[in-house]
């Protein structure tokens, strides 16, 4: 679920990115600006989440393991 929602952030980001670079609208520019933005700090926080999770994904395997 969090692969997914990294997915959907990262077009968010791709959108607004491409809106914010190609508007030659002030306003729509400014807010597009603000959007890649958040959608960044998105993406970020969601690969904080994987990596986190994943790590102790590989922990619970690692002592399943041991125990075996």
């Amino acid at each position: 679920a969090l692969k997914a929602a990294l997915q959907g952030e990262r077009r968010g980001y791709e959108f607004y990115y491409a809106i914010a670079g190609t508007t030659t609208d002030a306003e729509i520019r400014a807010v597009a600006r603000e959007f890649v933005r958040e959608e960044n700090e998105h993406v970020e926080e969601l690969k904080r989440w994987i990596a986190q999770e994943e790590a102790a994904l590989r922990t619970a395997t690692a002592a399943a393991g041991a125990t075996a």
